[in-house]
């Protein structure tokens, strides 16, 4: 008499935060995995996985959702990370949870609902384009832990980008005459500083009088003011109007 494959699991704890897991290898050869706060906790968790698996009942390879997912994924890879970089990553994970879409467990997503999300965005293309990054990355590392078989994000497209116009740049008298309409206004050194050197608006408003090395004769660009992602210039326009 052939014997099929059982299941079969273990339990550890992790090192970073403490928690137990529990993980079984199905007889299909799919990984399940769920934690616990306690050693107890977990081996109680992992004999039942283990009689469900034994049983032939269905045993969800996740209970995770992918907002709890992107919490804890986040968590390990924000550390040492900008302020900045941590807050887009914080909007840029509420943005692919919207919709329902978060409340997921991880094995119910499939490409066809993340492609659904994906072309129901409304934001620019550059901060779609995070967005999914963002999940596909998440997803990668969910897949190499064992919450999922496969990344369902990976084969989603985004709408093509629309062409941009070239711009035009300005003369000289053009720039000039700019100036003469802006002097004795609180931007006209801010105008005249970015005409001269081509700096961005963004680093024009994060020059700090440390950066001036006056004995060198030379200003040094050490950072930049960005919008949060998804958001337009306003908050730009706002600091430039308090100039």
């Amino acid at each position: 008499m052939k014997v099929g494959k059982r299941a079969r699991g273990s339990v550890f704890q992790r090192s970073q935060d403490g928690r137990w897991v529990i993980r079984i290898t199905l007889p299909d050869g799919r990984r399940v995995t769920r934690y616990a706060l306690t050693k107890a906790e977990a081996e109680e968790k992992l004999a039942v996985l283990l009689v469900q698996a034994q049983q032939g009942e269905a045993v969800p390879v996740s209970e995770l959702t992918l907002e709890r997912w992107l919490e804890e994924y986040m968590r390990r890879h924000n550390v040492g990370k900008a302020q900045s970089t941590i807050t887009d990553r914080k909007y840029l994970a509420r943005y692919i949870c919207a919709g329902g879409m978060g409340r997921l467990r991880l094995d119910k997503l499939t490409p066809a609902r993340v492609q659904a999300w994906a072309d129901s965005l409304t934001y620019s293309h550059r901060t779609n384009s995070k967005a999914l990054q963002l999940l596909r990355s998440a997803l990668d590392e969910a897949m190499a832990l064992g919450h999922v078989s496969r990344n369902v994000a990976l084969p989603v497209k985004l709408a093509r980008q629309p062409a941009r116009k070239a711009g035009t740049s300005w003369t000289q008298d053009q720039a000039q005459q700019f100036l003469a309409a802006n002097e004795g206004t609180g931007h006209y050194l801010l105008w005249r500083l970015g005409l001269q050197t081509g700096m961005r608006i963004g680093e024009l408003l994060a020059l700090r009088v440390e950066h001036w090395d006056e004995s060198a004769g030379v200003l040094k660009v050490r950072g930049t003011v960005t919008a949060a992602a998804g958001r337009s210039d306003a908050g730009v326009r706002t600091l430039l109007a308090g100039l």
